[in-house]
Protein backbone atom coordinates (compact mmCIF):
# COMPACT_ATOMS: atom_id res chain seq x y z
CA UNK A 1 0.00 0.00 0.00
CA UNK A 2 1.52 3.66 -1.46
CA UNK A 3 0.62 6.90 0.73
CA UNK A 4 1.02 9.56 -1.01
CA UNK A 5 1.31 12.75 1.16
CA UNK A 6 -1.43 15.14 1.21
CA UNK A 7 -4.00 11.83 0.12
CA UNK A 8 -6.53 11.62 2.83
CA UNK A 9 -7.10 8.20 3.03
CA UNK A 10 -7.56 6.44 6.19
CA UNK A 11 -7.64 2.99 7.93
CA UNK A 12 -10.54 1.63 6.52
CA UNK A 13 -9.50 2.28 2.58
CA UNK A 14 -5.65 0.95 3.62
CA UNK A 15 -7.47 -2.35 4.58
CA UNK A 16 -9.45 -2.10 1.08
CA UNK A 17 -13.09 -2.36 3.35
CA UNK A 18 -14.29 -0.55 1.04
CA UNK A 19 -13.77 -2.30 -2.25
CA UNK A 20 -14.34 -6.08 -1.10
CA UNK A 21 -17.71 -6.06 0.83
CA UNK A 22 -19.01 -7.89 -1.95
CA UNK A 23 -17.09 -10.44 -1.81
CA UNK A 24 -16.18 -10.81 1.79
CA UNK A 25 -19.63 -11.59 2.16
CA UNK A 26 -19.76 -14.38 -0.49
CA UNK A 27 -16.34 -15.84 1.21
CA UNK A 28 -18.31 -15.59 4.69
CA UNK A 29 -21.35 -17.53 3.19
CA UNK A 30 -19.21 -20.17 1.50
CA UNK A 31 -17.02 -20.53 4.81
CA UNK A 32 -20.60 -21.07 6.77
CA UNK A 33 -22.53 -23.54 4.17
CA UNK A 34 -19.09 -26.10 3.12
CA UNK A 35 -16.98 -25.65 5.96
CA UNK A 36 -19.98 -25.53 8.71
CA UNK A 37 -17.41 -22.51 10.89
CA UNK A 38 -16.50 -19.63 10.36
CA UNK A 39 -13.30 -17.67 9.43
CA UNK A 40 -12.38 -13.71 10.74
CA UNK A 41 -8.99 -12.57 8.76
CA UNK A 42 -6.89 -10.78 11.96
CA UNK A 43 -5.52 -8.17 9.79
CA UNK A 44 -1.98 -6.07 11.38
CA UNK A 45 -0.03 -3.84 9.67
CA UNK A 46 3.95 -3.53 9.67
CA UNK A 47 3.67 -0.29 11.97
CA UNK A 48 1.50 -1.88 14.51
CA UNK A 49 -2.36 -1.04 13.47
CA UNK A 50 -4.85 -3.20 13.65
CA UNK A 51 -7.69 -4.08 11.04
CA UNK A 52 -11.28 -3.75 11.77
CA UNK A 53 -11.43 -7.23 12.59
CA UNK A 54 -8.78 -7.64 14.58
CA UNK A 55 -10.13 -4.47 16.76
CA UNK A 56 -13.13 -6.49 17.46
CA UNK A 57 -11.93 -9.80 18.42
CA UNK A 58 -9.11 -8.12 20.43
CA UNK A 59 -11.97 -6.28 22.64
CA UNK A 60 -14.23 -8.74 22.72
CA UNK A 61 -11.40 -10.78 24.57
CA UNK A 62 -10.22 -7.99 26.75
CA UNK A 63 -13.91 -7.52 27.80
CA UNK A 64 -14.13 -11.58 28.59
CA UNK A 65 -10.42 -11.83 30.44
CA UNK A 66 -11.36 -8.39 32.20
CA UNK A 67 -14.84 -9.39 33.49
CA UNK A 68 -13.71 -12.82 34.65
CA UNK A 69 -10.55 -11.74 36.52
CA UNK A 70 -11.80 -8.89 37.91
CA UNK A 71 -9.30 -6.92 36.36
CA UNK A 72 -8.94 -3.44 34.40
CA UNK A 73 -10.23 -3.32 30.93
CA UNK A 74 -7.19 -1.01 29.54
CA UNK A 75 -4.36 -2.93 30.91
CA UNK A 76 -6.26 -6.15 29.52
CA UNK A 77 -6.10 -4.67 25.85
CA UNK A 78 -2.70 -3.62 25.79
CA UNK A 79 -1.35 -6.84 27.33
CA UNK A 80 -3.28 -8.63 24.81
CA UNK A 81 -1.85 -6.30 21.82
CA UNK A 82 1.57 -6.63 23.43
CA UNK A 83 1.30 -10.80 23.53
CA UNK A 84 -0.11 -10.74 20.06
CA UNK A 85 3.37 -8.19 18.67
CA UNK A 86 5.66 -10.62 20.46
CA UNK A 87 4.26 -13.70 19.39
CA UNK A 88 4.57 -12.44 15.83
CA UNK A 89 7.63 -10.79 16.25
CA UNK A 90 8.98 -14.00 17.43
CA UNK A 91 7.74 -16.36 14.83
CA UNK A 92 8.69 -14.21 12.19
CA UNK A 93 12.33 -13.74 13.58
CA UNK A 94 12.53 -18.26 13.76
CA UNK A 95 10.92 -18.09 10.17
CA UNK A 96 14.39 -15.83 9.08
CA UNK A 97 16.85 -17.52 11.23
CA UNK A 98 15.25 -20.41 11.45
CA UNK A 99 15.21 -22.55 14.77
CA UNK A 100 18.27 -23.70 16.75
CA UNK A 101 16.49 -26.63 18.05
CA UNK A 102 16.15 -27.46 14.29
CA UNK A 103 19.69 -27.37 13.49
CA UNK A 104 21.57 -30.78 12.41
CA UNK A 105 24.36 -31.36 14.87
CA UNK A 106 28.06 -32.34 13.67
CA UNK A 107 29.35 -35.13 14.25
CA UNK A 108 33.23 -34.24 15.20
Amino acid sequence: IICVEGESSGINAEYGEDNSAKSELAYHRRIVEVEKGAFTPLVMSTVGTFGPEMTRVIQRAAGLISKRKSANYGETVAVIRQKLRFGILRSTLMTLRGSMMDSPVADP
